[in-house]
């Protein structure tokens, strides 16, 4: 039936009628290729992520052999909160007797701890105050930590700094200490 109805047509029809074809085929054809490739994707950053996961599992016997001892290296009452890492970034640059501003605290939960973060960004400094500074925070270690620290001339007085310190610290969440 279809082979009379093509042979019906003149030669001109089936050239095109061949060609439409064959372009709808690879049409159909690079589409389905697309969606293999993209399947092929997720497929390979899902097993990525899984061995990843393997790999931390296959561990859990060396992290919870480790973890008490990691555990008594911390002090429950040293560790700050927001407002407390907060208070003690301020009265670190305070004490330096600097231009300073704290940004907004950022908090991030885990299973064992909650991470804090908070910025502080210091205008018209001396190179040797913010060494003070990053001493003073540096005793507070491993309590507080410097995550990031950026410098750069004053604008309007080149014989100053202005610094950006990302300064974080960790509070242990209750479960953790049992």
């Amino acid at each position: 039936m279809i082979r009379s109805l093509f042979n019906a047509l003149s030669l001109r029809e089936r050239v095109l009628l061949t060609a439409f074809f064959w372009v709808g085929l690879l049409f159909w054809i690079s589409s389905v290729a697309r969606g293999l490739m993209a399947e092929r994707t997720k497929y390979v950053e899902t097993r990525g992520a899984l061995e990843a996961q393997d790999n931390w599992l296959a561990q859990k016997p060396v992290i919870d052999e480790r973890l008490p001892a990691i555990k008594a290296q911390f002090v429950a009452d040293k560790t700050y909160n927001g407002v407390q890492l907060a208070a003690r970034v301020d009265h670190l640059a305070r004490e330096a007797k600097l231009d300073r501003e704290i940004g907004s605290l950022e908090t991030e939960n885990s299973d064992i701890s909650i991470r804090y973060s908070v910025r502080l960004q210091v205008r018209r400094a001396q190179i040797a105050e913010l060494i003070a500074l990053d001493t003073a925070l540096q005793k507070d270690r491993p309590y507080i930590a410097l995550e990031s620290f950026q410098i750069q001339a004053n604008s309007r007085d080149p014989k100053f700094l202005d610094a950006t310190f990302q300064v974080t610290a960790f509070e242990l969440n209750s479960s953790t200490l049992k």
